[in-house]
């Protein structure tokens, strides 16, 4: 009986392992060049920010001159030339008999003074600040007319003996003190808060748009020497430039710059 032989196993061949794809990505060269370029263009965004802030301060300089400041010292004049023509008109019909000259004339310079400064602040309106009629500026230009009006009743009524002329004189009282001085407070009041605001606005220094831009160009920045610690294994690196590599003479071991 012929002996049987036993047929070897078949071993398999061994696998090579299957190459990884290469990473793709930029050398560090571009990459730094890129961050440089981003570094410049912040610090334009930046510029171009805080210029903007300068020119918004500058137009609430240029406000507060000619418009908020003229417009407050115009309010106050108007209440002071108010204030100091009621009490001029009232002593003058206390007093008895016929107002004197100095006494008349001061109160038409009041009332004039009044008129201008009443004038300047209407001009400095838009028309549809005007339309509502609790507005001071409205009240202030259809009331004060009525007043003097009232005045010159009196005072006409006064010199010709009659009585009627100190209800005429209460009347006109009444209205300065319950609508022309609280209308010409509330003006001065309006335009001393605005005077204030424009004062802060263009006094005010540019914190956030400087703090902002020191803060991304920091982060920028920080990215940026990560970057080159993970690649060079440099802590500390002069700039964001590449040096060129090194490369090994194959005959001498001599290393060199490329």
């Amino acid at each position: 009986m012929a002996a049987t032989t036993a047929v070897p196993p078949v071993t398999a061949a061994p696998q090579r392992p299957t190459p990884k794809p290469a990473r793709m990505g930029w050398s560090t060269p571009v990459t730094l060049t890129v961050l440089a370029l981003a570094a410049v263009v912040l610090s334009l965004l930046t510029g171009a920010v805080n210029l903007t802030g300068v020119q918004n301060r500058s137009t609430a300089l240029d406000q507060l001159t000619t418009s908020s400041g003229p417009l407050s010292s115009a309010a106050q004049n108007l209440f002071r030339a108010l204030s100091d023509a009621d009490a001029t008109a009232t002593g003058a019909f206390l007093s008895g008999g016929l107002e004197p000259a100095a006494t008349r004339q001061r109160y038409e310079l009041d009332i004039a003074q009044a008129s201008r400064a009443l004038a300047t602040a209407v001009a400095a309106r838009d028309p549809a600040d005007l339309a509502s009629p609790d507005h001071p500026l409205v009240i202030l230009s259809t009331q004060l007319p009525v007043y003097t009006g009232l005045v010159e009743t009196a005072r006409t009524d006064n010199r010709q003996g009659l009585p009627l002329g100190a209800a005429y004189q209460r009347e006109a009282s009444n209205l300065m003190r319950t609508q022309l001085l609280p209308a010409a407070q509330r003006l001065y009041q309006s335009e001393a808060a605005q005077l204030t605001a424009d004062q802060d606005q263009a006094g005010a220094w540019p914190v956030l748009e400087v703090l902002l831009g020191l803060l991304l160009l920091l982060a920028l920045l920080y990215f940026a020497q990560r970057y080159l610690l993970r690649r060079t294994n440099r802590v500390f690196n002069a700039g964001l430039r590449s040096r060129p590599a090194r490369r090994r003479c194959p005959c001498s071991g001599f290393s060199g710059r490329r």
